[in-house]
């Protein structure tokens, strides 16, 4: 049982790494396309965010 929350936690997580990357990489061109610096600062901390969460996998060992 106890194996089986770990497995749908790292599902989670995996799929919470790839959404923010695509989201981060989205925001990121629209910022530079429309030369906005609120856009930018946004995928900087979206970035942070990301960091957090590949800090996450990397103590569960999971390959990305």
């Amino acid at each position: 049982m106890k194996k089986d929350k770990l497995k749908i936690e790292k599902k989670i997580l995996r799929l919470s790494f790839l959404g923010s990357l695509l989201f981060i990489i989205a925001e990121g061109v629209m910022a530079w396309i429309t030369h906005s610096h609120s856009l930018l600062t946004d995928c900087l901390f979206d970035a942070a965010d990301l960091v957090m969460i590949g800090c996450r996998l990397r103590r569960y060992r999971l390959p990305l």
